[in-house]
């Protein structure tokens, strides 16, 4: 699926340059013959724009995906090991009924840890 924004994001200006080259078909002749002729792959390429802008992406099927998730009863450690293994920055947080509490992210992690640093014993005071 990210293909498909790299897509989006490269076809950004490609209307107006489209709209120039359409102007200069229609309307710029020289000696009875226009001014420009698209490429067969100019028209495929206006095509599949047409295809994308009639029948956008669903949210659904860009995002949809496996969440990692954890609970009031997982270790905080295990949770953030997983969170750097994996490159979360924020983790959903259920209880036991499976209701949604809140979300772990390391700025709730780091503020955990420093909680439990001692004061003198070095590391808060370098």
């Amino acid at each position: 699926m990210c293909e498909k924004k790299f897509y989006v994001r490269s076809i950004a200006a490609t209307p107006r340059e489209f709209g120039d080259l359409r102007n200069a078909i229609m309307h710029g002749y020289s000696d009875n013959h226009p001014l420009a002729t698209p490429y067969p792959s100019t028209t495929v390429e206006l095509e599949n724009i047409l295809k994308l802008l009639a029948a956008p992406p669903t949210l659904g099927a860009t995002f949809r995906r496996t969440v990692f998730t954890c609970t009031i009863s997982d270790s905080v450690g295990g949770v953030a090991r997983t969170m750097l293994a994996e490159d979360y920055s924020q983790v959903p947080v259920y209880d036991e009924t499976r209701s949604f509490l809140g979300l772990l992210n390391s700025e709730t992690i780091s503020r955990w840890m420093t909680t439990r640093f001692d004061v003198n014993k070095g590391i808060l005071e370098d």
